[in-house]
């Protein structure tokens, strides 16, 4: 298959206010106002509502939304369908007897209510000079290695927009109706496994591992300038990565393990040029952990087992003197703490640790005192806090599947969702630029077929275009349900054998994912599982 790198150069942003029948929408603040009260959108609501602005009373396909909302993105009709349906629902709006948002079959939507543009707006401009080109790279089908549940993986770039914001008097205004907008900028676009990206200090570079289909995890640095890359490489049989960078860019510390090994090392880096391996320390056997530089060029952090199946503990590496330290960190339970993110600014660290029940607890170690702060806890398995850029706000997925971003003040409040995708998002991190976020995201689409071990027949039971999964029969044999993600999160459907007809059963709002699947002996019940929960149904 192949990956597409690719990054914005320019684009031109309006902020506009507009009249939409009762309600005034403002895509600035994302907010829609009525005498009830103002709505808070979701930035993927917002991108598509401008859209339909522009085009009042047009036949707009989804083809056309996915390649000027969704950037030409690969998408699912679900991901279209899903925003279409959270609009209307804001907009209090009945799809069958629509005042807003009308659906032609086969043929797309219409935004049939009065809009009228307000006067006051706001024109900025986005990230100048971003390199704007593509390269394609042979990638081969990943497998499971860091539980990633899906059949493809890309990397992306949450910018923030945070640049160059002017105002414009109001004679100047003129819209390009055909603009496209988003919020994110693709890294790779095709079918892929690349994960664990870092951005090199001065932007130039981008670090990342890249999974084969023999089980073989590369360390790639590639230049975001030239498009060359370069492989960092040890023996045939060891796998490397992931990689930090020091806080100058020169050099790298990273992990390679096999079988029987696991070790850290050293590298320099000048550009595109490899020194020579430098062995830092040796990790326990079947520790699979990662390090990162702290603000001090000669300190380390790592998380690490004390073999396979073991729970995770942080440590502080000396690169000088070699002395290692066990850091003041939370009770170690589960997989133990081996998600932490460094403050960008200050010596501290965010720790992301379960508790028994696989809650998620967000930490903060001030690594000079030692002093240990629960931030807050959230009842839900949430991966992988990070700071934000002014490390006065954290920055995860929102909830677990999750395709959108969230930031939350330290105390786990003022919720805000700061970005929306399309894919399934795996895990955030910061841009070494101060103002922008990567993302790794992925989406799989499993199907469910009947086969008859007899004649060898077959027949589909579900293939909607989004994941269906954990078929189960029923004792009888005459029903088989399954999970599907086809009305926007996974539920439990229905398939009636004989009448081949399926039914939605439920109308979970928990966002959960689930891992099992099974009927009750008398076909009465389904017991659903998923990451810490059992629900009866």
């Amino acid at each position: 298959m192949y990956v597409n790198f690719q990054i914005l150069t320019f684009v031109k942003i309006f902020y506009m206010r507009w009249q939409i029948n009762h309600y005034i929408f403002c895509d600035e603040k994302q907010t829609l106002l009525s005498e009830d009260g103002s709505s808070q959108l979701e930035p993927m609501m917002v991108e598509l509502l401008v859209y339909f602005c522009r085009h009042p009373n047009e036949i707009i396909s989804k083809d056309r939304l996915i390649e000027y909302v969704w950037q030409g993105r690969i998408v699912s009709d679900n991901a279209v369908t899903r925003i279409i349906t959270k609009l209307r629902k804001v907009f209090l709006d009945d799809a069958r007897k629509p005042n807003f948002i009308a659906t032609f079959p086969k043929k797309g939507y219409k935004f049939i209510a009065n809009v009228q543009p307000l006067a006051d707006y706001k024109e900025k401009q986005p990230l100048i000079d971003i390199h704007a080109d593509r390269s394609n790279e042979i990638i081969k089908k990943s497998n499971h290695k860091f539980l990633l549940l899906t059949t493809f993986l890309l990397i992306a770039v949450f910018c923030s927009w945070l640049l160059f914001v002017q105002e414009k008097p109001n004679s100047e205004l003129t819209i390009d109706k055909d603009i496209k907008i988003s919020g994110s900028i693709v890294l790779t676009t095709d079918a892929g496994n690349e994960v664990q990206p870092s951005i090199s200090p001065d932007g130039t570079r981008i670090s990342y591992m890249s999974i084969t289909s023999d089980n073989q995890i590369n360390l790639v640095i590639k230049s975001l300038k030239s498009h060359e890359k370069v492989y960092v490489q040890h023996s045939n049989d060891a796998d490397v990565g992931p990689a930090s960078w020091s806080p100058d860019g020169k050099e790298i510390v990273y992990l390679v393990t096999s079988v029987n090994t696991c070790q850290y090392y050293t590298r320099a880096v000048n550009g595109l040029q490899l020194e020579e391996p430098e062995l830092i320390y040796t990790c326990n056997k079947g520790s699979y952990g990662g390090m990162s530089y702290t603000h001090d060029k000669n300190t380390v952090v790592f998380s690490e087992n004390k073999g396979a199946g073991t729970p995770y503990e942080l440590f502080e590496l000396n690169l000088k003197t070699k002395i290692k330290t066990r850091l003041n960190q939370p009770s170690v339970h589960l997989a133990g703490n081996s998600q932490f993110d460094l403050h960008p600014t200050k010596n501290k660290l965010l720790i992301s640790s379960p508790d028994e029940k696989q809650w998620v607890g967000f930490y903060s170690l001030d690594l000079d005192s030692e002093k240990l702060n629960l931030l807050f806890k959230q009842n839900a398995y949430i991966c992988c806090g990070i700071w934000s850029h002014q490390g006065d706000r954290m920055v995860l997925m929102d909830g677990f599947p999750s395709y959108q971003l969230a930031s939350y003040d330290l105390s786990g409040k003022e919720k805000e969702i700061i970005f929306s995708a399309s894919e399934q998002i795996i895990r955030p991190y910061r841009h070494s630029n101060g103002k922008d976020y990567l993302y790794v995201a992925g989406r799989h689409n499993k199907d469910i077929k009947l086969v008859d071990l007899i004649n060898g027949n077959s027949k589909t039971i579900a293939n909607a275009s989004v994941s269906d999964r954990l078929p189960a029969f029923s004792p009888n044999g005459k029903t088989i349900a399954y999970i599907s993600e086809a009305t926007g999160s996974e539920q439990i459907w229905l398939y009636d054998v004989v009448t081949e007809k399926r039914l939605k059963l439920t109308n979970f709002d928990n966002h959960s994912h689930y891992f099992d699947l099974k009927f009750s002996p008398n076909g009465q019940a389904l017991i659903a599982l998923d990451i810490n929960s059992i629900f009866y149904v």
